[in-house]
Parts: structure tokens; sequence; C-alpha cells
């Protein structure tokens, strides 16, 4: 290999070292929702000043609460949505997403980071169920290995609200629907907020009220 070819593939490697360590200082500068990580916040930040300047995305933000559960509804009209929500929300944003989508190749880890949500829209309401019912039953087992002991006391509740649905016993109207969103909501920052600290902060105390009065309805007929 001649000289020039050598100093040419330095000079290539230098510029995308340099393309990189620019991507990641205005990414962090440019961040505005914690996503978890400090790779995904980076992206949080380029994706915001992509939809700003390229797209000319209105400043106005989603009005939306700081904390606690919310429900974001819109409509879906291009595969643009996502990122244009994502860079006027102040909180990080969990999508629903068609599950041949979620599993698509090249994109599930980017999908996974952000905290998608998979839907089979096969048809089978009671696939999910049972999913839904093993994840808690795992995480009640790691939490109390690891000694989230509220966390732990809040997940048997909710599985137990879950398995009641599954069930038969308990309707899943307006409601109990109310109900599990906001538990389901309020895990997950507990959850994050454990893991953030590296023990428990978060007073499940409000949700765990609402779990035992949903659990204390009577049967379903």
């Amino acid at each position: 290999m001649s000289s020039f070819a050598i100093i040419l593939i330095i000079i290539v490697l230098a510029v995308i070292i340099l393309l990189f360590g620019w991507l990641h200082v205005i990414g962090e500068r440019a961040n505005v929702a914690d996503w978890g990580a400090g790779w995904t916040n980076r992206l949080d930040g380029l994706n915001r000043l992509f939809c700003r300047h390229y797209h000319h995305l209105d400043p106005e933000p989603l009005h939306i609460p700081d904390s606690g559960p919310a429900l974001v509804a819109c409509n879906h009209v291009s595969g643009l949505d996502p990122l244009l929500l994502v860079a006027a929300s102040h909180r990080p944003l969990r999508f629903i997403i068609a599950a041949e989508q979620y599993h698509r190749f090249g994109l599930n880890w980017l999908f996974r980071a952000a905290g998608c949500i998979p839907v089979d829209r096969s048809g089978r309401p009671e696939k999910a169920f049972r999913e839904a019912l093993r994840a808690l039953h795992t995480l009640k087992g790691n939490s109390g290995m690891i000694g989230f002991a509220a966390v732990k006391d809040y997940v048997h509740r909710l599985e137990d609200a879950f398995a009641r649905i599954n069930d038969g016993v308990l309707a899943l109207d307006s409601e109990a629907f109310d109900v599990l969103f906001a538990g389901a909501s309020a895990l997950r920052d507990a959850v994050e907020k454990a893991c953030e600290a590296g023990h428990e902060v978060r007073n499940l105390e409000p949700e765990m009220g609402a779990l035992s009065a949903l659990a204390e309805r009577p049967a379903t007929a």
C-alpha cells in the first residue's frame, strides 16, 4: 500500500472520529427527555435538532404532566410521526407498535431501547394476557432478589388483578382499564427510579389502594 493511500485512510478515520465526537456533543446538548441511557439521550437530542431544523417543527411542546401516567393519542399518517412526537415531548414516549414492525430486522434494537410495546394484531388477546402475566411474575421474582420489597408487593397485587381479568372474574371495563394503566405506569416509574438511586424511592401506596379497591369489586356475573 502506498504512502498516499495510508495517509488518505488516516484522514478519513480522523474525519469519522471527529464527526462522531461532534454528534456526541451536540446530541448531548440538545437532549431534553431522560431515556435512561446516555446513548439514547444523545439520540433524543439529535432527533430534536433534525426535526427542528430540517422539518421546521413548531417549538410548541406537548402539554403533558411532568410525572405520572399520560396517554398521547394522535393521527398516524407517516413514519415520521414518532420522531416528531418525541421531539415535541419533554418526557420519553413509549409507543405501541405492531409486532411485525417491532421485530423488523435492523430496527428491533432501537424499538427495544425506546421501550416500544409490541402488539400482536392476529386477534389473540389471551396470548397477550399470558405474556403480561409472565412478565409480571418475572419482575416480581427479580424485585424480591434485589431487595425491592415494595415493588415486589405491588407487582404481586398487579399480577392478581391481571389474573382475575384473564380468568373472567373481573370485567375489563373503563374503570379497570384506567386503574391498570395507571398501575403499569407507576410500576415503570418506580422501577426506573429504584434502579437509578439503588434503592426504592417511589411511593406506590396510592396505586396500591386503587388496586385493592379493584380487587374487592364483585365478580363478573
